[in-house]
């Protein structure tokens, strides 16, 4: 039984570390930095992903067209 209390200890202390360090950082607005960077960098990847898709969209009405005139 001890161990586990000890283990639950130690793991409650790393959390309230944890906690301790992202008041300080969020004390200093370096989170929000983060966050902010974190949440350009998804849209980001979404316009991008976003942006290859139309282009394949695209490819692929023109490789149609091209099939089509190809049978006329």
């Amino acid at each position: 039984m001890k161990k586990r209390v000890r283990i639950g200890n130690r793991y409650n202390k790393k959390i309230e570390r944890i906690n301790q360090i992202l008041h300080f950082l969020k004390k200093k607005k370096i989170i929000r930095l983060f966050d902010y960077i974190i949440r350009n960098l998804v849209l980001y990847q979404r316009a991008v992903s976003f942006q290859q898709q139309k282009e394949n969209f695209y490819t692929l009405i023109m490789k149609i067209n091209v099939k089509k005139c190809q049978n006329k």
